[in-house]
């Protein structure tokens, strides 16, 4: 069975469960617009290790290989390319693929929008993979447009997501990674290759899983917003570190404090939530371009549920403040009353449990 993201995960959490990912991108060349891409993604699975690419190591380096070797994908004519990554299938390990219409994507902070691509991918890959996990590592080969400090930013981003998702902790790291040093960065090569040159069924007949288009459904467009939610909140929990105010302290503090209620949920928490939501439902109602979203139409049964819809929420109230200009105060309100009481809840159940 594959895993049902919003929905609860009774798999037990085990430790040092780790899965690996490396993703690496062609891109087309005779498109209308050129900043079209295909990523390639190899992922070995916790119950694997280097043994999982062996196939692929022993097809592509019959003398054997050693840190620093590489061959690549481009100009392999396609029968050789074909079965080199047949020889790599293995079963704690898996390839996929995943299209992208954009490169980037502008509403993402500056640089995170080059990271979006890999984030979607990764999420789509996710609902494919059949194991439990407690970590991630996802490496990519450096990309002049990102830096380190993105890569942590977009770790924090999907760690908070997948956490509220499974609800349960996940940790994700991402790694810029040399491909002369990772052989699985070499397949992933191979991968996106392949996904330029073939189609979606002869891609199959490979061992290659392709994915939807990244951005087309509905189900990714919620995933934007609300990573696109929680982008604000981890930019807005750093920039009150280093003592800077928010220009909207109240909705970041509600944001926050539904985080952390996810966790709680306890008999004493869950008596907030009706609030909670009764706030939410206001918010839409005072911000009218949220309806243009799809915010009003997910569900509300869980704190979950109202993070991802308060992500969503945070994106309008933050990308562009002038239009809610004259509605600004009965945000600030309607969430610091809501926030206050919930805040109340929490404090109330930690005083409990000590």
């Amino acid at each position: 069975m594959h895993t049902n993201y919003g929905t609860h995960d009774e798999a037990p959490l085990v430790a040092g469960k780790q899965l690996q990912l490396f993703i690496d991108e062609s891109f087309e060349e005779h498109r209308p617009d050129p900043r079209t891409m295909h990523m390639g993604i190899a992922a070995i699975f916790p119950e694997g290790d280097d043994d999982s690419l062996i196939g692929f190591r022993n097809a592509l380096y019959p003398y054997g290989w050693e840190p620093g070797d590489e061959v690549k994908a481009r100009g392999k004519q396609v029968d050789a390319l074909t079965q080199l990554i047949k020889a790599a299938d293995h079963e704690n390990m898996g390839m996929y693929t995943v299209f992208s219409q954009k490169t980037t994507y502008p509403d993402f902070a500056p640089s995170m929008e080059y990271l979006y691509p890999y984030i979607g991918a990764t999420i789509h890959v996710l609902r494919d993979v059949d194991t439990t996990f407690d970590s991630i590592v996802i490496m990519i080969d450096h990309r002049n447009e990102l830096e380190g400090n993105q890569l942590v930013m977009g770790a924090d981003i999907v760690s908070r997501y997948l956490t509220l998702s499974l609800e349960r902790p996940i940790k994700v790291r991402f790694e810029f990674a040399d491909s002369r040093e990772h052989l699985g960065l070499q397949l992933s090569d191979f991968v996106a290759n392949a996904a330029l040159r073939l189609s979606n069924d002869e891609l199959s007949l490979i061992g290659i899983t392709p994915m939807p288009e990244l951005g087309v459904s509905q189900h990714d467009q919620l995933v934007r917003l609300t990573l696109l939610g929680l982008q604000q909140v981890v930019m807005g929990v750093r920039a009150e570190r280093a003592a800077t105010p928010s220009k909207h302290s109240q909705p970041d503090r509600f944001m926050q404090l539904i985080f952390d209620a996810t966790y709680a949920d306890s008999d004493q928490v869950r008596g907030a939530l009706p609030v909670v939501k009764n706030a939410v439902e206001q918010l839409i109602d005072v911000l009218p371009n949220a309806r243009v979203g799809q915010i009003s139409g997910m569900p509300n049964q869980s704190w979950y549920d109202m993070t991802a819809r308060m992500a969503g929420l945070l994106r309008y109230i933050n990308k562009d403040p002038k239009p809610y200009g004259r509605v600004l105060a009965k945000i600030e309100s309607v969430t610091k009353t809501a926030a206050d009481e919930l805040e109340m809840a929490l404090d109330s159940d930690d005083k409990a449990k000590h």
